[in-house]
C-alpha cells in the first residue's frame, strides 16, 4: 500500500495528475477518468509534434511550429550524451549528436537539451491545464527503458522546472504492458516491443497473480523511424538529385507514412516528378528493422527466455506501422502482435494508469529493471560492477574496498556505467572524494560503498569508512545537475 503523505500544516494537492508520453517525433498526454484512461487534447490536438521553433524572440511549440524557421526536432535522442562544450548549429535540422552533448545558439544565447526539453514540458503542461480547466501539479513521465542513468537525470530535471513534479519515471514498455493490462491476459512471459520515431525498446516481462516484473531490457537510443526517414531522404536526393536535405528528409517522412498502406507514392519534390515503391521502402527499412529483432533476440538472450515460450508480443510505437515490420516481426517471433491500441498513444495511457496508481494507491506491484550495469573505478582503470544489468527496482547493493597505499588519506570514489571492464569504455557519471580517512596501513582501511537505485531508477551514492565513521554521499542527479 502507498501512503500520500504530506507535512502537517501543509494542504494536500488535489491538482490533476496525468501520464506525459514526451516523444521523439510525437508526444502525448493522459489522464484516467472513471477508471478509464483518455487522452487529452493539448491545443485541439490528442498527438502534439515534439518540435520547438525559437524566432527572434517568438517560441512556437507543436503543430504551430511545423513548417517554420529555426525548427528542433528530435530533441529527446540528444538527452544522453554527456556536455563537451558549447555547439552551434543551424537549427533546421533533426539532432542526432554522436558524441558531445551539444548546445544550440538560439537567439545569442546557448541553450541546453534540458532547457529545450524543458520549455517543450512547460507548453505540455499549461495547455493541459487549459484543457482540463485545473492546474497540472505531478505526473507519471514516461521514458525509454535503455535510458541511460545521465539521460533519466536530464528527463527528471527537464521536467522538475517546467513545474512538474515527477511520481514516477516510467519505462514505456512497462508503461505499455500496464495499458494493455496484460496482467489480465493470464500468467507467463509477455515481449514489448517499442519502435518510436527516435528510441527503439524491447522489454522481457513476467506476470504472475496480477504482479509485473520485468526480466531483461534492450534497445538503442540512436534507432527509430526517423533513421528510415533520413534513409528515404538519401535515396531521394542520390536517386533524383535532389539540392536540400531537410526538404528530403520531410518527404521521407511523408512517403514512409503513405507506404504504409500504399504500394506506390507519387509527387513532385524541388519541380521534380518523383515515384517511389513499397519494394523500395521495405529494401530501404530492411537493416533498421534487422537490428530491433537482434535486440529482441539478445535480450531473450540475456533472460534465457525463448520465442516459443512468449505469450504475446506487444506493439508500441509509430514506426510499428512501418511496411514489412509486421510480417518480419510473426517471421521472426512465430506469432502475430499484439496491436489492438493505438499505437502512439499506448505508452500515455499506460503513463496515466500507474499514475492514478500512485495517488490512489490501489495499483497492482510493478517491478522493473536497470538496464546498465553500474559500478566504480578500481586500481589499474578497471570496472568494479556493484549493480548488474537487468536488477530489479529498487535495489541497494554494496561493497567493500580498501587502499592501495599506507597512510592514504583520501579515496576518489568514480562512479560508471557500462559492461566494459576498463574505465575508458564506460560512461561517468559522477565522482566524489571520500577524505579524513587516518593513517593506516594500505588494506587495513575497510572502505564501503553503497549505490541505491530508486523506483525511477535514480542513482544515489555513499562511502563509509567503518574504522573511523568517516562517510561521504552523493546524489548523482544534483551532480549531472551542476
Amino acid at each position: 500500500m502507498l501512503l500520500q503523505i504530506h507535512e502537517p500544516n501543509e494542504t494536500p494537492q488535489t491538482d490533476a495528475t496525468v501520464g506525459i508520453d514526451f516523444g521523439t517525433t510525437n508526444s502525448v498526454v493522459a489522464q484516467v477518468i472513471d477508471g478509464i484512461p483518455r487522452i487529452v487534447s493539448v491545443d485541439k490536438s490528442r498527438l502534439v509534434p515534439s518540435v520547438i521553433a525559437y524566432n527572434n524572440g517568438q517560441t512556437v511549440f507543436g503543430r504551430k511550429a511545423l513548417g517554420s524557421q529555426n525548427i528542433i526536432s528530435s530533441i529527446k535522442r540528444c538527452m544522453e550524451s554527456e556536455f563537451k562544450g558549447p555547439y552551434s548549429t543551424t537549427l533546421k535540422t533533426t539532432l542526432s549528436p554522436e558524441g558531445g552533448f551539444v548546445r544550440f545558439m538560439v537567439d545569442d544565447k546557448l541553450l541546453s537539451p534540458v532547457d529545450i526539453v524543458r520549455d517543450f514540458l512547460e507548453y505540455l503542461r499549461q495547455e493541459t491545464e487549459a484543457a482540463l480547466n485545473q492546474p497540472v501539479y505531478q505526473a507519471v513521465l514516461t521514458v525509454p527503458a535503455y535510458y541511460t542513468e545521465r539521460a533519466r537525470h536530464a528527463t527528471r530535471k527537464a521536467a522538475r522546472d517546467a513545474g512538474i513534479r515527477v511520481l514516477r519515471l516510467l519505462n514505456e514498455p512497462t508503461a505499455a504492458a500496464l495499458a494493455y493490462r496484460l496482467d489480465e491476459k493470464g500468467d507467463g512471459h509477455y515481449l514489448v516491443y517499442d519502435f518510436g520515431g527516435g528510441t527503439f525498446d524491447v522489454s522481457l516481462l513476467y506476470s504472475e497473480k496480477g504482479i509485473f516484473q520485468v526480466l531483461a531490457v534492450g534497445g538503442d537510443t540512436q534507432l527509430g523511424g526517423d533513421d528510415v526517414d533520413m534513409a528515404l531522404a538519401k535515396y531521394l536526393m542520390s536517386m533524383f538529385d535532389l539540392k536540400d536535405q531537410e526538404t528530403a528528409r520531410e518527404f521521407g517522412k511523408e512517403i514512409k507514412e503513405h507506404l504504409g498502406g500504399n504500394s506506390l507514392w507519387t509527387g513532385t519534390i524541388e519541380d521534380k516528378q518523383i515515384s517511389v515503391s513499397r519494394d523500395t521502402l521495405v529494401e530501404l527499412s530492411a537493416p533498421f528493422i534487422q537490428k530491433t529483432l537482434d535486440l529482441c533476440a539478445a535480450t531473450l538472450s540475456d533472460s534465457g527466455v525463448s520465442k516459443e515460450s512468449l505469450k504475446n508480443i506487444v506493439f508500441v510505437g509509430g514506426s510499428t506501422r512501418l511496411a514489412s515490420l509486421k510480417e518480419c516481426a510473426e517471421d521472426f517471433f512465430g506469432q502475430t502482435p499484439l496491436c489492438t491500441l493505438n499505437p502512439d498513444e499506448v505508452v500515455a495511457m499506460g503513463a496515466a494508469i500507474q499514475a492514478e496508481a500512485l495517488v490512489s494507491g490501489k495499483g497492482k506491484l510493478l517491478i522493473d529493471v536497470t538496464p546498465y550495469p553500474l559500478g566504480i573505478e578500481t586500481l589499474g582503470g578497471a570496472t568494479e560492477i556493484l549493480i548488474p544489468k537487468n536488477a530489479a527496482l529498487p535495489c541497494v547493493m554494496s561493497q567493500s574496498f580498501t587502499t592501495s597505499l599506507d597512510n592514504q588519506k583520501r579515496i576518489r570514489i568514480h562512479i560508471l556505467q557500462g559492461e566494459s571492464d576498463h574505465v575508458s569504455e564506460c560512461k561517468s557519471l559522477a565522482s566524489f572524494v571520500l577524505s579524513g580517512i587516518p593513517d593506516m596501513p594500505a588494506g587495513v582501511p575497510d572502505v564501503q560503498v553503497s549505490f541505491t537505485l530508486d523506483a525511477d531508477g535514480i542513482l544515489s551514492v555513499e562511502a563509509i569508512e567503518h574504522h573511523t565513521g568517516v562517510k561521504q554521499n552523493i546524489d548523482v542527479l544534483d551532480a549531472i545537475a551542476s
